[in-house]
Protein backbone atom coordinates (compact mmCIF):
# COMPACT_ATOMS: atom_id res chain seq x y z
CA UNK A 1 0.00 0.00 0.00
CA UNK A 2 1.35 3.45 -0.92
CA UNK A 3 1.64 6.05 1.75
CA UNK A 4 2.95 9.61 1.79
CA UNK A 5 6.30 10.49 3.47
CA UNK A 6 5.77 12.96 6.29
CA UNK A 7 8.94 14.77 5.29
CA UNK A 8 8.99 15.11 1.51
CA UNK A 9 5.34 14.14 0.87
CA UNK A 10 6.36 11.69 -1.80
CA UNK A 11 4.71 8.32 -2.32
CA UNK A 12 6.45 5.39 -0.71
CA UNK A 13 5.55 1.92 0.36
CA UNK A 14 4.32 1.40 3.85
CA UNK A 15 6.67 -1.56 4.19
CA UNK A 16 9.97 0.41 4.04
CA UNK A 17 11.74 1.58 7.20
CA UNK A 18 12.77 4.95 5.72
CA UNK A 19 11.87 7.17 2.80
CA UNK A 20 13.66 6.18 -0.37
CA UNK A 21 13.60 9.82 -1.53
CA UNK A 22 14.81 11.87 1.43
CA UNK A 23 15.89 9.17 3.88
CA UNK A 24 13.42 10.19 6.54
CA UNK A 25 12.94 7.26 9.00
CA UNK A 26 9.42 6.01 9.48
CA UNK A 27 8.61 5.42 13.14
CA UNK A 28 7.31 1.99 14.03
CA UNK A 29 3.69 1.89 15.15
CA UNK A 30 2.84 5.09 13.29
CA UNK A 31 0.87 4.90 10.14
CA UNK A 32 1.70 7.28 7.42
CA UNK A 33 -1.01 9.07 5.60
CA UNK A 34 -2.61 6.87 3.00
CA UNK A 35 -3.16 8.03 -0.53
CA UNK A 36 -6.79 7.98 -1.43
CA UNK A 37 -8.02 7.17 -4.90
CA UNK A 38 -8.09 10.20 -7.18
CA UNK A 39 -5.88 12.01 -4.87
CA UNK A 40 -2.64 10.96 -6.58
CA UNK A 41 -2.75 13.58 -9.34
CA UNK A 42 -3.69 16.30 -6.90
CA UNK A 43 -0.89 15.28 -4.63
CA UNK A 44 1.51 15.16 -7.57
CA UNK A 45 0.58 18.72 -8.47
CA UNK A 46 0.95 19.82 -4.90
CA UNK A 47 4.29 18.00 -4.72
CA UNK A 48 5.54 19.84 -7.82
CA UNK A 49 4.34 23.16 -6.44
CA UNK A 50 5.98 22.39 -3.12
CA UNK A 51 9.18 21.43 -4.90
CA UNK A 52 9.25 24.80 -6.61
CA UNK A 53 8.72 26.46 -3.26
CA UNK A 54 11.54 24.44 -1.79
CA UNK A 55 13.91 25.57 -4.55
CA UNK A 56 12.78 29.14 -4.16
CA UNK A 57 12.88 28.96 -0.39
CA UNK A 58 16.20 29.45 1.53
CA UNK A 59 18.60 26.57 1.38
CA UNK A 60 18.45 23.91 3.97
CA UNK A 61 21.09 23.85 6.67
CA UNK A 62 22.89 20.97 4.92
CA UNK A 63 23.10 22.87 1.60
CA UNK A 64 24.17 26.06 3.46
CA UNK A 65 26.99 24.09 5.09
CA UNK A 66 28.45 23.03 1.73
CA UNK A 67 28.17 26.57 0.39
CA UNK A 68 30.16 27.87 3.30
CA UNK A 69 32.86 25.25 2.76
CA UNK A 70 33.05 26.09 -0.95
CA UNK A 71 33.23 29.85 -0.32
CA UNK A 72 35.96 29.48 2.31
CA UNK A 73 38.01 27.18 0.02
CA UNK A 74 37.72 29.61 -2.89
CA UNK A 75 38.74 32.53 -0.69
CA UNK A 76 41.74 30.59 0.65
CA UNK A 77 42.91 29.99 -2.94
CA UNK A 78 42.14 33.38 -4.43
CA UNK A 79 43.54 35.51 -1.57
CA UNK A 80 47.27 34.48 -2.04
CA UNK A 81 46.96 34.85 -5.81
CA UNK A 82 45.51 38.32 -5.46
CA UNK A 83 48.18 39.29 -2.93
CA UNK A 84 51.02 38.18 -5.25
CA UNK A 85 49.47 40.07 -8.15
CA UNK A 86 49.21 43.27 -6.10
CA UNK A 87 52.84 43.06 -4.92
CA UNK A 88 54.36 42.18 -8.30
CA UNK A 89 52.28 44.56 -10.37
CA UNK A 90 54.48 47.45 -11.62
CA UNK A 91 53.42 50.83 -10.43
CA UNK A 92 52.12 53.11 -13.09
CA UNK A 93 54.09 56.32 -13.19
CA UNK A 94 52.05 59.49 -13.14
CA UNK A 95 51.47 60.95 -16.56
CA UNK A 96 53.19 64.18 -17.40
CA UNK A 97 50.97 67.20 -17.29
CA UNK A 98 50.93 69.01 -20.61
CA UNK A 99 51.77 72.67 -20.18
CA UNK A 100 49.36 75.26 -21.35
CA UNK A 101 50.14 77.68 -24.14
CA UNK A 102 50.90 80.48 -21.68
CA UNK A 103 53.19 78.23 -19.60
CA UNK A 104 55.05 77.06 -22.70
CA UNK A 105 55.55 80.66 -23.81
CA UNK A 106 56.87 81.89 -20.46
CA UNK A 107 58.94 78.83 -19.55
CA UNK A 108 62.69 79.47 -19.73
CA UNK A 109 63.74 75.86 -19.33
CA UNK A 110 62.13 72.61 -20.50
CA UNK A 111 59.99 70.83 -17.94
CA UNK A 112 61.55 67.90 -16.17
CA UNK A 113 59.50 64.70 -16.30
CA UNK A 114 58.28 63.22 -13.06
CA UNK A 115 60.58 60.61 -11.55
CA UNK A 116 59.46 57.81 -9.33
CA UNK A 117 60.69 57.69 -5.76
CA UNK A 118 62.63 54.48 -6.37
CA UNK A 119 64.50 55.90 -9.33
CA UNK A 120 68.31 55.49 -8.82
CA UNK A 121 68.90 59.08 -9.84
CA UNK A 122 66.56 60.29 -7.08
CA UNK A 123 68.27 58.03 -4.58
CA UNK A 124 71.69 59.37 -5.60
CA UNK A 125 70.45 62.95 -5.21
CA UNK A 126 68.93 62.26 -1.81
CA UNK A 127 72.13 60.67 -0.53
CA UNK A 128 74.46 63.02 1.40
CA UNK A 129 77.55 64.15 -0.53
CA UNK A 130 80.71 62.12 0.18
CA UNK A 131 83.28 63.60 2.52
CA UNK A 132 86.39 64.61 0.54
CA UNK A 133 89.59 63.28 2.06
CA UNK A 134 92.36 65.85 2.02
CA UNK A 135 95.95 64.79 1.56
CA UNK A 136 97.89 65.27 4.78
CA UNK A 137 100.93 67.49 4.83
CA UNK A 138 104.18 65.77 3.87
CA UNK A 139 106.97 66.24 6.39
CA UNK A 140 110.42 65.93 4.83
CA UNK A 141 113.61 65.55 6.82
CA UNK A 142 117.06 65.07 5.38
CA UNK A 143 120.66 66.13 5.12
CA UNK A 144 122.84 67.85 2.50
CA UNK A 145 126.34 66.43 2.05
CA UNK A 146 128.81 65.11 -0.52
CA UNK A 147 131.62 62.60 -0.34
CA UNK A 148 134.90 63.52 -2.05
CA UNK A 149 137.00 61.13 -4.09
CA UNK A 150 139.26 60.76 -1.09
CA UNK A 151 136.32 59.51 0.99
CA UNK A 152 135.85 62.67 3.05
CA UNK A 153 132.23 63.57 3.94
CA UNK A 154 131.48 67.27 3.67
CA UNK A 155 128.26 68.63 5.18
CA UNK A 156 126.79 71.88 3.90
CA UNK A 157 125.30 74.38 6.34
CA UNK A 158 123.06 77.36 5.57
CA UNK A 159 121.98 75.79 2.26
CA UNK A 160 118.57 77.06 1.14
CA UNK A 161 116.00 74.30 0.48
CA UNK A 162 112.88 75.27 -1.48
CA UNK A 163 109.59 73.64 -2.52
CA UNK A 164 108.57 74.58 -6.06
CA UNK A 165 105.10 73.66 -7.47
CA UNK A 166 105.35 71.17 -10.31
CA UNK A 167 102.72 73.07 -12.29
CA UNK A 168 105.22 75.94 -12.58
CA UNK A 169 108.39 73.90 -12.74
CA UNK A 170 107.46 71.53 -15.57
CA UNK A 171 106.80 74.24 -18.21
CA UNK A 172 109.89 76.11 -17.00
CA UNK A 173 112.15 73.07 -17.52
CA UNK A 174 110.55 72.43 -20.90
CA UNK A 175 111.29 76.00 -22.05
CA UNK A 176 114.84 75.82 -20.72
CA UNK A 177 115.53 72.58 -22.56
CA UNK A 178 114.16 74.08 -25.75
CA UNK A 179 116.43 77.11 -25.34
CA UNK A 180 119.41 74.83 -24.67
CA UNK A 181 118.71 72.69 -27.73
CA UNK A 182 118.42 75.73 -29.99
CA UNK A 183 121.71 77.21 -28.77
CA UNK A 184 123.55 73.91 -29.08
CA UNK A 185 122.12 73.38 -32.55
CA UNK A 186 123.61 76.69 -33.67
CA UNK A 187 127.00 75.87 -32.15
CA UNK A 188 127.11 72.25 -33.32
CA UNK A 189 128.47 72.90 -36.89
CA UNK A 190 131.21 75.21 -35.57
CA UNK A 191 132.18 72.72 -32.87
CA UNK A 192 132.30 69.88 -35.36
CA UNK A 193 134.44 71.87 -37.80
CA UNK A 194 136.84 72.97 -35.04
CA UNK A 195 137.14 69.37 -33.85
CA UNK A 196 137.99 68.11 -37.34
CA UNK A 197 140.62 70.87 -37.78
CA UNK A 198 142.17 70.10 -34.39
CA UNK A 199 142.30 66.38 -35.24
CA UNK A 200 143.94 67.11 -38.61
CA UNK A 201 146.56 69.36 -37.04
CA UNK A 202 147.18 66.77 -34.39
CA UNK A 203 148.02 64.20 -37.07
CA UNK A 204 150.39 66.69 -38.73
CA UNK A 205 152.08 67.24 -35.38
CA UNK A 206 152.65 63.52 -35.05
CA UNK A 207 154.10 63.37 -38.57
CA UNK A 208 156.38 66.34 -37.87
CA UNK A 209 157.55 64.76 -34.64
CA UNK A 210 158.33 61.54 -36.52
CA UNK A 211 160.23 63.45 -39.20
CA UNK A 212 162.20 65.30 -36.51
CA UNK A 213 163.14 62.02 -34.89
CA UNK A 214 164.25 60.53 -38.22
CA UNK A 215 166.27 63.66 -39.04
CA UNK A 216 168.03 63.42 -35.70
CA UNK A 217 168.99 59.80 -36.33
CA UNK A 218 170.19 60.58 -39.87
CA UNK A 219 172.35 63.50 -38.78
CA UNK A 220 173.90 61.42 -36.05
CA UNK A 221 174.87 58.72 -38.55
CA UNK A 222 176.50 61.30 -40.89
CA UNK A 223 178.48 62.73 -37.99
CA UNK A 224 179.78 59.35 -36.96
CA UNK A 225 180.87 58.53 -40.52
CA UNK A 226 182.73 61.84 -40.89
CA UNK A 227 184.61 61.33 -37.65
CA UNK A 228 185.99 58.02 -38.91
CA UNK A 229 187.79 59.70 -41.87
CA UNK A 230 191.26 61.31 -41.43
CA UNK A 231 191.46 65.02 -41.16
CA UNK A 232 187.63 65.24 -41.19
CA UNK A 233 187.76 68.75 -39.85
CA UNK A 234 189.40 69.96 -43.07
CA UNK A 235 186.65 68.54 -45.25
CA UNK A 236 183.29 70.32 -45.82
CA UNK A 237 180.62 69.56 -43.29
CA UNK A 238 177.69 67.36 -44.40
CA UNK A 239 174.22 68.91 -44.72
CA UNK A 240 172.15 68.14 -41.65
CA UNK A 241 168.27 68.09 -41.74
CA UNK A 242 167.42 68.07 -38.06
CA UNK A 243 167.12 71.84 -37.85
CA UNK A 244 164.64 72.04 -40.69
CA UNK A 245 162.59 69.20 -39.20
CA UNK A 246 162.52 70.96 -35.85
CA UNK A 247 161.33 74.21 -37.41
CA UNK A 248 158.58 72.38 -39.29
CA UNK A 249 157.51 70.60 -36.11
CA UNK A 250 157.33 73.88 -34.18
CA UNK A 251 155.17 75.48 -36.85
CA UNK A 252 152.71 72.60 -37.04
CA UNK A 253 152.61 72.28 -33.27
CA UNK A 254 151.74 75.96 -32.87
CA UNK A 255 148.91 75.62 -35.40
CA UNK A 256 147.60 72.56 -33.51
CA UNK A 257 147.58 74.49 -30.23
CA UNK A 258 145.66 77.29 -31.92
CA UNK A 259 143.06 74.82 -33.29
CA UNK A 260 142.66 73.21 -29.88
CA UNK A 261 142.12 76.61 -28.27
CA UNK A 262 139.35 77.39 -30.79
CA UNK A 263 137.71 74.03 -30.17
CA UNK A 264 137.83 74.51 -26.38
CA UNK A 265 136.40 78.01 -26.77
CA UNK A 266 133.36 76.69 -28.64
CA UNK A 267 132.87 73.96 -26.04
CA UNK A 268 133.00 76.62 -23.34
CA UNK A 269 130.22 78.51 -25.15
CA UNK A 270 128.10 75.34 -25.24
CA UNK A 271 128.79 74.20 -21.67
CA UNK A 272 126.58 76.78 -19.86
CA UNK A 273 123.51 75.43 -21.66
CA UNK A 274 124.16 72.01 -20.14
CA UNK A 275 125.09 72.79 -16.55
CA UNK A 276 123.07 73.44 -13.42
CA UNK A 277 123.37 77.25 -13.26
CA UNK A 278 121.54 77.54 -16.58
CA UNK A 279 118.45 75.97 -14.93
CA UNK A 280 118.85 77.32 -11.37
CA UNK A 281 119.49 81.02 -12.07
CA UNK A 282 115.82 81.74 -12.81
CA UNK A 283 113.85 78.96 -11.11
CA UNK A 284 110.16 79.62 -10.26
CA UNK A 285 109.53 80.98 -6.79
CA UNK A 286 109.39 78.52 -3.92
CA UNK A 287 106.19 78.30 -1.86
CA UNK A 288 108.13 77.25 1.23
CA UNK A 289 111.80 77.57 2.17
CA UNK A 290 114.16 76.45 4.88
CA UNK A 291 117.90 76.28 5.53
CA UNK A 292 120.20 73.56 6.74
CA UNK A 293 121.81 73.77 10.15
CA UNK A 294 125.52 73.44 10.87
CA UNK A 295 125.27 69.65 10.49
CA UNK A 296 123.69 69.96 7.06
CA UNK A 297 120.26 68.77 8.28
CA UNK A 298 116.96 70.33 7.25
CA UNK A 299 113.23 70.03 7.99
CA UNK A 300 110.45 71.24 5.67
CA UNK A 301 106.69 70.62 5.37
CA UNK A 302 104.99 70.40 1.96
CA UNK A 303 101.45 71.85 1.57
CA UNK A 304 98.42 69.56 1.58
CA UNK A 305 97.44 70.13 -2.04
CA UNK A 306 99.54 69.98 -5.20
CA UNK A 307 102.77 68.33 -6.31
CA UNK A 308 106.15 69.83 -5.48
CA UNK A 309 109.86 69.48 -6.21
CA UNK A 310 112.73 69.88 -3.78
CA UNK A 311 115.40 72.31 -5.04
CA UNK A 312 118.81 73.05 -3.49
CA UNK A 313 122.29 74.17 -4.53
CA UNK A 314 125.60 74.30 -2.68
CA UNK A 315 129.19 75.23 -3.48
CA UNK A 316 132.69 74.99 -1.98
CA UNK A 317 136.31 75.79 -2.72
CA UNK A 318 138.44 72.76 -3.51
CA UNK A 319 141.97 74.10 -3.61
CA UNK A 320 142.01 76.75 -6.32
CA UNK A 321 138.84 75.53 -8.03
CA UNK A 322 135.21 76.32 -7.25
CA UNK A 323 132.79 73.37 -7.20
CA UNK A 324 128.99 73.69 -7.39
CA UNK A 325 126.33 71.08 -6.63
CA UNK A 326 122.69 71.11 -7.69
CA UNK A 327 119.64 69.04 -6.66
CA UNK A 328 116.14 69.08 -8.18
CA UNK A 329 114.01 66.15 -7.01
CA UNK A 330 110.28 65.49 -7.31
CA UNK A 331 108.46 64.68 -4.05
CA UNK A 332 106.51 61.44 -4.20
CA UNK A 333 103.14 61.92 -2.39
CA UNK A 334 102.62 58.13 -2.29
CA UNK A 335 105.75 57.62 -0.19
CA UNK A 336 103.91 58.69 2.97
CA UNK A 337 103.39 61.68 5.23
CA UNK A 338 106.88 61.40 6.76
CA UNK A 339 109.75 61.15 4.29
CA UNK A 340 113.53 61.28 4.47
CA UNK A 341 115.42 62.69 1.48
CA UNK A 342 119.20 62.82 1.55
CA UNK A 343 120.78 65.28 -0.90
CA UNK A 344 124.14 63.73 -1.77
CA UNK A 345 126.32 62.57 -4.67
CA UNK A 346 123.74 59.90 -5.54
CA UNK A 347 121.00 62.30 -6.66
CA UNK A 348 122.88 65.29 -8.05
CA UNK A 349 121.70 66.67 -11.37
CA UNK A 350 125.00 65.42 -12.80
CA UNK A 351 124.67 61.93 -11.30
CA UNK A 352 122.16 60.63 -13.86
CA UNK A 353 119.78 59.56 -11.06
CA UNK A 354 116.25 58.78 -12.34
CA UNK A 355 114.61 60.80 -9.57
CA UNK A 356 116.36 63.99 -10.75
CA UNK A 357 114.18 66.23 -12.95
CA UNK A 358 117.14 67.51 -14.99
CA UNK A 359 120.39 65.84 -16.07
CA UNK A 360 123.61 67.79 -16.55
CA UNK A 361 127.15 66.62 -17.35
CA UNK A 362 129.75 66.58 -14.61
Amino acid sequence: MLVRCPECQKEISDKVASCIHCGCPLAQGTRPQEIRPGESQQRHAESSEQKMKVWAAPSTPKRIHWLYVTAISAAAFIAPVFLVWVVCKPRRQPAEAKPTVSQAATAEEPSIPAISEKDPVVQAIEQPPPVLKTTPEIIIDGEVFIVTRGGQSIKFGLVEIGLIPMELLEPYIKDKKKESDEARTQLAPQIEEAKREADRLGMEVEQARQAQSEALDKDGELRRQAEKERMWWLKPKPKYSYGEATAAFSKVNEAWYSGCREYRKLLAEERPFLQGPFYFDSLPASVRKTKTNSDGKYHIVAPKTGLFALAAKASRLAGDSHESYFWLLKIDPVAGANQTTMLSNDNLTSSGAPESLIHTPE
